[in-house]
């Protein structure tokens, strides 16, 4: 299957004058954000305009229409990445124009400005609100497409002579819409710390970068895991009642779930995405077709914890399906998820912890299973894991080149 390619843009945050907002683009998020407040049963939109430049060879509408279909035809949405080259926000694509309907399809920032294109966006989200993070995503989408004549392997604040809006492909495919058993499916609905505190989430980020989750490492986890690690320290550091710390809990349930789902959950779609079937909700794996289930390299949602216990149980084989391609290509994350990780997963019943909401666990084990997930005194889970993975990853290049 083709690799979907998205659309990016630059803005300059000096030219906002709202005194409320510290850019444009926190303006829209948060005007996007109230609109869905207002009603959640109708589909919402707001228009991102790219402003009239003195610039030519840009991509046309009508191509980029092109692309927003046979992305979708894919099976993928398109994303529009906008940065100021300090944060970086992404937002979910429908369709570009030449004109709005109204004013009330966008924010009023763009009342006295000549606007050139109209970008139609359902969903949108903050990554980034630092520098050197923002440069990191930035070096992550590359050009190598037939509407650009140079290839760029990855983008910087510092490459000239690029027409906007460019379109670019993400080395990490992230799929940054389309995750769903996450109690709200529209992003821009979820706490986004970097929006809510952004000082606080730095400081907080700052302290897991020096302590616990080198900045390598945080900056390869998905966005789901950074923003509900962040959330969960923020949480944990108002030390309030018994029912904020069983949130505390909740929450690094649900990052060793998402972060078990970027690794291992990625190999079995890699190696297994035709032969391996997941229930709707992600509760359930199977060997061959099942009723309201879908092939798990079409499957878009978290897998649950305790589907992968399940498989790992024997990690040889799954029904009829012979896994040994685990052991053949990935020895050492299969290895370390059977002798370290399950246990741990069991010993701790982190299972039937997810599926109760009491407010009856004691501290001490809230603290135990955070620290070790963490890493706060050890070597923790988030590390090993991440780490496996980046070496495999690694190796897979290899294997491809050889």
């Amino acid at each position: 299957m083709s690799k979907p390619m998205h659309l990016y843009l630059v803005f300059n945050p000096l030219i906002n004058q709202d005194e409320v907002y510290l850019t444009q683009a926190h303006e829209f998020y948060s005007t996007l954000k109230n609109k869905y407040k207002r009603d959640l049963d109708q589909k919402n939109f707001l228009s991102w305009g790219k402003l009239l430049v003195n610039q030519s060879g840009s991509v046309s509408k009508e191509k980029i229409n092109h692309i927003i279909k046979e992305n979708g035809d894919n099976g993928f949405d398109t994303h529009l990445y906008i940065t100021d080259y300090h944060h970086f926000w992404v937002g979910k694509l429908e369709c570009v124009s030449d004109s709005i309907k109204s004013s009330d399809d966008t924010i009023p920032f763009y009342d006295d400005k000549d606007v050139e294109m109209w970008f139609k966006l359902t969903d949108m989200d903050l990554i980034s609100s630092e520098f050197n993070e923002t440069a990191f995503y930035l070096s992550q989408l590359y050009v190598n497409n037939p509407y650009f004549d140079k290839k760029i392997e990855g983008l910087t604040p510092y490459i000239g002579n690029l027409n906007f809006p460019l379109v670019v492909q993400d080395h990490n495919d992230e799929s940054y819409f389309q995750r769903i058993n996450l109690e709200d499916s529209l992003r821009i609905l979820r706490n986004n710390p970097l929006v809510e505190s952004p000082t606080f989430a730095g400081n907080i980020k700052k302290y897991m970068n020096s302590f616990v989750l080198p900045p390598h490492v945080f900056s390869k986890l998905s966005s789901d895991a950074r923003n509900e690690l962040l959330s969960a320290e923020m949480n944990f550091s108002q030390k309030e009642n018994n029912h904020h710390y069983e949130d505390v809990l909740q929450s690094y349930i649900k990052i060793l779930e998402t972060v078990m789902n970027d690794t291992f959950g990625k190999l079995l779609k890699s190696e297994f995405g035709d032969c391996l079937y997941v229930s709707s909700n992600g509760r359930n794996l199977y060997d061959g077709p099942a009723e309201n289930s879908k092939k798990i390299n079409q499957f878009n949602g978290l897998i649950s914890i305790d589907c992968f216990v399940t498989l790992l149980r024997d990690v040889k084989h799954f029904g009829n399906l012979s896994l040994d391609k685990l052991f053949l290509y990935h020895k050492e994350i299969v290895e370390y998820f059977v002798s370290d990780l399950v246990p741990f997963i069991n010993d701790f019943e982190l299972v039937a912890l997810k599926e109760s909401r009491e407010e009856t666990h004691k501290r001490e084990l809230i603290f135990t299973i955070r620290n070790k997930i963490l890493g706060v005194g050890c070597n923790g889970i988030i590390n090993q894991i991440m780490t496996l993975s980046y070496q495999l990853d690694n190796l897979e290049n290899d294997r491809k080149l050889s």
